[in-house]
């Protein structure tokens, strides 16, 4: 079987659902003049690693222009299989529908694969049937690389599944009393600049200290709210030369790094919520993007801080813990566009407000921006939000 695609600039997934359905001898790519290269390479290194025996092959073509439509199918119809088919979803209404006159002259098949409803409908005698089909699955990976892109790893570790529970309830604490957090942050910082580190895990600290003439001071409520976490351990305080001291154990590198750094917790939250709902067939944190990926010299690269899949629809989730602005909206909409399509959706996260009426509320309607601010930061809630998205 040789199987004709009429490709899609807007929506990828669209070029290849019927190759990886088909599986067949030769998919043929009928393509704008303007595709870029990267695009249709794309395309071709999926499909290769998919289905190693299948021939790809892609015609350009202006989609202007009936001429060339039509001397697209005079090449193809010039190999005389007697098995080739027309796929027609994707592509361009009028361009469609004058290749399926241009195929039926010629005697190929026609269908049309709905992924939405897991239908093929197929044309005979002027009369179509639909029957219903089982897709294979495309990745996340597979749509950025459709895109020219390619992922090179992860900013972060992700948390093992164990620690999802204690995540979700400290996350709640921490963006509940997120000024005393910055406080707790910036004491663990100062506390290893001032060497008041034994070793990686171990502190012994004054309770109160000064750093830079900046007097540094940590919540004992919260140190006890971290050790029933599991994210410390031998909480003790106690006198040292007239003053109140702590002493601590951190648990691991993981427990570390949230405890130094302020920003980590919005990410690591929506995180484990997302894994543990089962909504999502793939859930990532911190996934660094190459744009066209390729290992250069100058590469470019950037971070997503939280994507999920759910029914082949990738969603972007970018973590601001304050401070939301025009800028992180534009950037939002730039790598969505850029990674998966305009079908690609959008999600803004924030322990600030963003009321209704004001102009980043408005900003994101405009862009189809969905919003996590801090009334939604629980767990039922953002479990709530994801099973709508």
């Amino acid at each position: 079987m040789q199987l004709i695609e009429i490709y899609d600039s807007q929506d990828f997934r669209k070029n290849i659902f019927g190759a990886l359905y088909f599986q067949p001898k030769r998919v043929i790519f009928i393509h704008h003049h303007d595709v870029p290269k990267d695009h249709l390479q794309g395309h071709r290194n999926v499909l290769r690693e998919r289905l190693p025996e299948t021939e790809i092959q892609f015609i350009s073509v202006d989609f202007k222009s009936f001429k060339q439509l039509e001397n697209a199918v005079d090449i193809i119809a010039k190999r005389k299989e007697p098995d080739t088919t027309l796929d027609l979803y994707g592509g361009e209404e009028i361009v469609n529908l004058y290749l399926k006159e241009c195929c039926e002259k010629r005697d190929f098949d026609i269908i049309n694969i709905d992924p939405i409803q897991k239908t093929i409908m197929k044309w005979d005698d002027g009369k179509y049937t639909i029957h219903h089909i089982k897709l294979p699955p495309i990745t996340f990976r597979e749509i950025v690389r459709l895109h020219g892109g390619d992922i090179t790893g992860n900013m972060h570790t992700a948390p093992d599944s164990e620690r999802f529970e204690n995540i979700i309830r400290m996350g709640q604490y921490v963006f509940s009393n997120q000024k005393t957090w910055k406080m707790t942050t910036s004491f663990f910082q100062k506390a290893k600049a001032q060497n008041y580190f034994l070793d990686e895990y171990t502190i012994a600290a004054p309770i109160q200290f000064k750093s830079q003439n900046k007097k540094q001071h940590v919540d004992i409520a919260t140190l006890k709210k971290l050790e029933e976490n599991n994210f410390i351990y031998h909480l003790k305080v106690y006198k040292k030369h007239d003053r109140e001291w702590v002493s601590l154990q951190i648990a691991d590198e993981f427990s570390k790094e949230m405890l130094m750094t302020t920003g980590n917790w919005l990410e690591a939250f929506l995180y484990a919520v997302a894994k543990k709902s089962g909504f999502f067939s793939e859930v990532y944190q911190s996934v660094k993007i190459d744009w066209d990926g390729k290992e250069t010299t100058y590469n470019v690269i950037n971070e997503i801080d939280i994507i999920l899949m759910k029914n082949e629809v990738p969603i972007f989730i970018s973590c601001k813990m304050k401070d939301v602005n025009a800028s992180a909206l534009n950037e939002l909409e730039v790598y969505a566009s850029e990674f998966a399509g305009e079908y690609a959706k959008k999600v803004i996260a924030t322990t600030d407000t963003i009321i209704e009426n004001c102009s980043m509320y408005h900003r994101c309607r405009e862009l189809d921006i969905q919003i996590i601010d801090i009334d939604k930061l629980t767990g039922k809630e953002v479990l709530a939000f994801y099973k709508n998205l």
